[in-house]
């Protein structure tokens, strides 16, 4: 009796084991690492210095953290926001998508400071 159980425990931990195997090749991990794009991902700071017109934004560059430059308009005049959240927005309907919030020098999370991504595809 205590063969059998024992067969029984090992074959349904083979069993167990396959299946988990495969589950793991179908995950959506696995399903991103084999796609043929990336993620670019920008850091925004919003800022309320010109409160008659309220909020701006500054976008660091990539290649080099401290150099911000701001989000302007067509016209290349400071583009003006009615909060942070209008930043969102305005990035979101250039393609990019909130990722998170960052600490400020404090260290404290705050709506001032976030991360941004969009979809690159892979060099």
């Amino acid at each position: 009796m205590k063969k059998a159980t024992l067969l029984f425990f090992i074959a349904f931990g083979l069993g167990f084991s396959a299946q988990a195997q495969e589950q793991q090749q179908n995950s959506p991990q696995t399903q991103i690492e084999q796609s043929d794009q990336a993620f670019e991902y920008m850091a925004v700071t919003v800022d309320f210095k010109h409160r008659i017109k309220g909020w701006s934004a500054y976008l660091n560059d990539n290649k080099d953290p401290d150099k911000q430059s701001p989000v302007n308009d067509a016209a290349g005049n400071l583009r003006s926001f009615s909060s942070p959240y209008d930043v969102m927005n305005y990035l979101g309907s250039q393609g990019w998508e909130f990722a998170a919030y960052t600490p400020d020098l404090n260290g404290k999370l705050t709506w001032e400071k976030f991360l941004m991504k969009r979809k690159v595809k892979k060099a």
